[in-house]
């Protein structure tokens, strides 16, 4: 397993969900640590952050993101965290 930092969009602590349309225009995103198997990874690409994207305090504008598909059974899930590409395929090698 592998440790990495998801940058996920943020909502109201009121909504108990949130539509489809809600989580594509929002523009406000929060972060947290997740564990992944580097074995269920089906590839990694840079991900091209929204223009009007809100940065979790902290985080530095100049940050770059990876787009992460994993195997979920039949299907995939995506998940977006923080670093380039480059730097996620380090990581897995290294716990290789």
């Amino acid at each position: 397993m592998i440790k990495l930092v998801e940058i996920f969009p943020s909502r109201s602590k009121a909504a108990t969900s949130l539509s489809r349309k809600e989580v594509i225009e929002s523009n406000k995103y929060s972060l947290r640590e997740l564990y992944i198997n580097p074995e269920k990874i089906v590839y990694i690409k840079d991900w091209d952050r929204p223009e009007s994207l809100i940065f979790p305090e902290g985080l530095d504008k100049r940050q770059l993101f990876s787009h992460i598909e994993i195997e979920a059974g039949m299907h995939s899930k995506g998940i977006t965290v923080v670093g380039h590409p480059q730097e996620i395929f380090k990581k897995i090698n290294e716990k290789s």
